[in-house]
Parts: structure tokens; sequence; C-alpha cells
């Protein structure tokens, strides 16, 4: 809706230019074309001067509108990732393993909150979305991670050591070395600052170069874009 909004606002300064245009060169033929005879001359040129100083005020709003417009683009229209598919009305990423993750979703709360609906997972909006503003974790791909590492809050780390992200959680040992947290939104937090720094600030900033440290299984960064995929779906129901 924004994006339409934007190209009828284009749509209407363009013609309002060029009607202004129009209109300023016909005014302007009209008073040359005035015969150079006594007071109509003065008219003429007094009117001559008139449409120089409204074509060059005109040049400057034109130069404003010019620079209004860019910003406009840029909050208004937001072209489509690259492989993405909007044959369904809305913008499903289908490259997630090389997606950007240090990049905003552009989710709210509520559609966060939609993607958790029914689970005990429940409630986490909010601080996805602070982790997210905080860190510069991409709240979709939190999300997706925390549903898939706990089983949708349901794992025994999840229900007992609030550890939504399997931290600390080592094969010979995954429960007993698991971290502990005093709530999901403290394990929130942990988990984006972990994910900046360790990953982020080493150049890790997609599931296919994440997957590698962070999961044992290969097939780890398939299946996180899988439920990122999901989750959109939801999100944008």
């Amino acid at each position: 809706m924004i994006r339409l909004t934007s190209y009828f606002l284009i749509a209407a300064v363009c013609i309002i230019s060029s009607f202004l245009t129009v209109n300023l060169g016909r005014d302007l033929i009209q008073a040359v074309n005035i015969e150079d005879t006594g007071s109509e001359f003065e008219q003429a040129d007094k009117k001559v001067h008139e449409l120089i100083e409204n074509a060059s005020s005109l040049n400057e709003k034109a130069s404003v509108v010019k620079e209004d417009l860019k910003e406009i683009s840029k909050m208004a229209y937001s072209g489509p990732y690259e492989g993405e598919d909007t044959s369904r009305g809305g913008y499903y990423r289908k490259n997630y393993i090389d997606m950007k993750l240090d990049q905003k979703c552009g989710y709210s709360k509520s559609q966060l909150e939609k993607m958790v609906k029914g689970t005990p997972l429940e409630g986490i909006g909010e601080y996805v979305l602070a982790a997210e503003h905080i860190y510069g974790v991409n709240a979709l791909f939190i999300v997706s991670l925390a549903q898939h590492e706990s089983g949708n809050g349901m794992s025994r780390l999840a229900r007992s050591k609030n550890n939504l992200f399997g931290l600390g959680a080592y094969d010979s040992s995954p429960y007993e070395s698991a971290m502990t947290y005093s709530s999901k939104e403290e394990c929130i937090m942990y988990f984006a600052k972990m994910i900046n720094s360790r990953y982020f600030g080493q150049g890790h900033r997609t599931l296919r170069k994440i997957g590698s440290r962070y999961a044992s299984d290969q097939e780890w960064p398939e299946i996180i874009a899988k439920a990122m995929k999901l989750n959109e779906q939801k999100a944008l129901k």
C-alpha cells in the first residue's frame, strides 16, 4: 500500500511540474508577443521579469521535490530480495541460506507472535525485536532457530533451563553441559549478543557460514531456512 501511494505521489508531482512548466512557457510567449508600444511594453517587461523570477523559484522547488522523492523512494519502496517469489502477494525469500542475517527483518511484534502462536514460545516477540534492535541480529532468524532448537519451546532445556538455542549443549552431554538462564528474555539477549560478536564479528553473516560453526548437523542451514520460510508465510497471512 505504501509503495502504491508513493507511485501516485511521484506521478502527481510530475503532472504538476509539467502543468506549471507549460503555463510558464505560454505566459512568457504571450508577454514577448505584446506590441512594443508605451504602457503595454512596460507591462510586458514587468511580466517577463516576474516570469523569470517564477521560473527561478520553480527550479528551486523542483530541486527540493527531487530530493524529497529520493527519500520517499528509500522509505516507501524496497525491491525484492534476489530469488524472491512475489507471485503470491507477499515477499517469500527463496534464498534464505545466503540471506544476510545482520539485516532487520522488518516484522512487527504481532507478526512475530503469529509465528509462535499456540506454543510455549508465545510472548517472546518483544524480546526478539529488542535483540534485533540492540545487537543487529535478524528477528526472523532468532525465532526460527529458537523453534528448531527448543522444539517450539517444549524441550527439556527450554522448560527447565530457559535455554532456547541449545547453548552449551555438547553432543556428549547435551543437558548437563547446557547453559541455564533465569528467563527466556535473558537467553534471547545472550544469544543475539553471542551471534553478533562471535559470528558477525568474524564475517559469518549467513546460515551457510554460521551453520558449519554452530551445529554439527550438516543440514542445519537447510532446516533453519525452511523454518524461516514457513514463519514468513505465517507473518504475512
